[in-house]
């Protein structure tokens, strides 16, 4: 009892101690990372932000950016790698400018690259605190809830404000996911909706190994169930690689796995003919999905006429040809800087997660990653950067809890709490 007592007490005079201003700082990087890829609206009154939302919104990116950098530690062979891909990128510009009359230097692919490359070289060292961390997963997860069932269920309200405040990309995007009742949130179209709801049920994965509530066992199908309802390839690929990881997580849980099983057979006996109408539609739709963009199509006949006729097109926007920089991420960087881009930017994107997240959480991160750009170049979304460093954030403070934990508890002595 002794034991229990002096640990107590320990505990209270941690949660006692005043909080620093390096703290706040600390603390207040995730915060602003979840306001910024997950509630900052992305329209006004239906109207989609024009370019000076997009060159503000690219500042704010900017000075968060500067900010991780300088509040953390830098890679310096990594900040070495990245000199050299920018000028490399330089060279391909001034190239394409030389010989190509049509070409023009565009500060859209500029920003999103010069960003995303510094953000690659930070070592996050200043670790928010968990309590932090859980309770913007929480509120992220019951803002989800909350939302997306008012989508489902087309409660007027908030479908009439999702589409206020969250139209993106371009004019239908989000009426066809209101259409088809697809539980969006505020991402506007599933396949980005899809992303960020893996990424949280890795976080609640990590959470659920760690502490084994039943909040975050549940939480997590939570996240399953949204994915799946997303009807489309990309959250049926996503549906099935978070079902075997849930399956191994609940293995030796009797209760959870009776629980998740009786809820899941309830889910689908109500919504079974709507979940596969949607799910046939687009399987069947061959200008949509994997299928869509790289078999039997023409989406990117003109990227690889200049992926095979040059090192790319850097920097420059060519207006006589039909460049698409969207559909996919790969894609996109083999036509501005061809093999050289592609595979020193995905290197530093998987040395970054491999330096800076949990080894645990590292490969379902790289491949939430990887995957995602088969479909989008999500790499280059402002969305991105700020969800990669709550990321960070969250993996980085659920480790250290657990660490923290295990010095106040060690193993030998886990009997003798009270």
């Amino acid at each position: 009892m002794n034991f229990c007592s002096n640990q107590r007490e320990r505990e209270q005079m941690i949660k006692m101690k005043k909080v620093s201003p390096e703290k706040i700082e600390n603390n207040s990087i995730p915060i602003f990372s979840m306001i910024m890829f997950a509630f900052f609206p992305t329209s006004f009154q239906k109207e989609i932000g024009g370019n000076l939302y997009i060159i503000v919104l690219w500042l704010i990116l900017t000075a968060f950016v500067l900010t991780v950098f300088i509040r953390n530690a830098v890679d310096t062979g990594k900040l070495r790698l990245v000199i050299f891909i920018l000028l490399y990128m330089c060279g391909v510009s001034m190239i394409q400018m030389y010989t190509n009359k049509w070409a023009r230097i565009s500060i859209a692919r500029i920003a999103p690259l010069v960003v995303l490359l510094l953000t690659l070289t930070i070592v996050v060292k200043k670790i928010p605190d968990f309590s932090v961390m859980e309770r913007l997963t929480d509120i992220f997860s019951a803002t989800c809830i909350i939302w997306n069932v008012g989508i489902l269920l087309q409660f007027s309200p908030v479908v009439d404000f999702t589409k206020n405040f969250y139209s993106q990309y371009y004019d239908r995007a989000l009426h066809y996911s209101m259409l088809y009742k697809k539980p969006v949130m505020g991402f506007g179209v599933h396949t980005f909706a899809a992303f960020y709801y893996f990424l949280m049920f890795i976080c609640y994965y990590g959470l659920a190994q760690k502490r084994h509530k039943i909040k975050d066992y549940l939480l997590c199908f939570v996240y399953i169930c949204f994915t799946a309802l997303l009807t489309s390839n990309s959250s049926l690929i996503y549906t099935a690689v978070m079902l075997c990881m849930y399956v191994w997580l609940i293995r030796k849980k009797v209760f959870v796995i009776l629980s998740v099983v009786c809820a899941g057979i309830l889910i689908l006996y109500q919504n079974s003919e709507w979940i596969l109408h949607n799910y046939m539609i687009f399987l069947r739709d061959g200008k949509s999905g994997f299928q869509g963009r790289y078999v039997g199509s023409n989406t990117f006949l003109e990227n690889f006429e200049v992926i095979k006729s040059s090192l790319g097109i850097g920097f420059c926007i060519l207006d006589n040809k039909n460049i698409i920089y969207s559909d996919s991420g790969y894609v996109m960087y083999l036509t501005m800087g061809g093999i050289i881009l592609l595979v020193l930017l995905y290197s530093l994107i998987i040395l970054f997660v491999r330096d800076n997240i949990p080894k645990m959480y590292r490969l379902p991160m790289i491949f939430l990653i990887m995957s995602f750009e088969v479909a989008l170049p999500g790499t280059f979304s402002y969305r991105f950067v700020f969800a990669l460093v709550f990321a960070v954030c969250f993996f980085q403070s659920l480790e250290k809890q657990a660490l923290d934990a295990q010095m106040i508890y060690p193993p030998n002595m886990c009997r003798l709490r009270c």
